[in-house]
């Protein structure tokens, strides 16, 4: 029996440029057929050890079956879908990971990996008896540094960047298109690594621009000038104050002109 639960990686979903080729009612329909083939706990569209047909699909999910036939030549031509053992339509992803899945539970039970042995000491076997310690100090220090180094600015990549900046301006649900990976991924990368951005300085300069227009920007390229300024203002350093913070002294334009005509009256002499 399969799972109940089904991993999902956004980034991979919004990223794959497979799908960014096929119609959203194709996409609409994938997303179905990952769910049916999780369900069947081998990745594959069956029904009782058989392929299911395209009329028996369209039955479950309350399609058209001739919109349904439509939709997966779509996603088969897009290189979306995958046929297996003669007729099977299959997610090639989802089978590798429920392979993986399978030989991690057999290593498991064998105690772990027989591939791998304890480094220096292989008479203790692949799992060997772990030292005496607080368990829940090492948990929670465990955790704890987890959470610093994900909430750590400076150890953010590009796709954690895009979500906070999209965050920052206010798109939470819906992607518009100009926004969507690897595309905008790699725009919001650029500000880091071509202008010398550091990540808490870009997101707060998106959260301002955003507090100024009643709307979203257009994808990250709206931003490149907010961008460009606060590299320039980063660039220049503090001003720095007088000394003393007194203005600087202006010369006696009145004593000059004394001296001038006290030469000139003396020269007259």
């Amino acid at each position: 029996m399969a799972d109940p639960w089904l991993k999902f990686y956004t980034n991979d979903w919004l990223g794959e440029h497979k799908l960014r080729l096929v119609s959203r009612a194709a996409r609409s329909l994938w997303i179905d057929m990952l769910c049916l083939m999780h369900q069947s706990g081998t990745g594959r569209l069956e029904v009782q050890g058989r392929p299911m047909t395209e009329k028996e699909l369209a039955d479950i999910l309350g399609d058209n079956p001739r919109t349904t036939r439509k939709l997966m030549a779509e996603l088969a031509d897009a290189g979306v879908s995958t046929t297996v053992q003669g007729s099977f339509v299959a997610s090639s992803r989802m089978i590798e990971d429920f392979k993986k899945a399978e030989r991690d539970k057999s290593n498991g039970r064998m105690g772990g990996n027989p591939s791998l042995k304890t480094r220096g000491s292989d008479d203790l076997g692949v799992n060997p008896e772990d030292k005496a310690q607080k368990p829940e100090a090492r948990s929670q220090n465990s955790s704890s540094s987890a959470r610093e180094a994900r909430d750590d600015p400076s150890s953010w990549d590009d796709d954690r960047l895009l979500s906070e900046v999209m965050a920052a301006v206010g798109i939470r649900d819906r992607v518009p298109t100009h926004w969507m990976p690897p595309a905008a991924t790699i725009h919001v990368g650029r500000w880091r690594r071509d202008l010398n951005l550091p990540c808490l300085n870009i997101v707060d300069a998106a959260k301002q621009s955003r507090a100024r227009h009643d709307e979203p920007p257009n994808g990250p390229k709206a931003l490149d000038g907010v961008m460009r300024n606060l590299s320039a203002q980063l660039a220049a350093g503090p001003m720095q104050p007088n000394q003393g913070g007194q203005r600087p002294a202006r010369p006696d334009d009145r004593a000059q002109k004394m001296d001038r005509w006290k030469k000139i009256a003396g020269g007259t002499q």
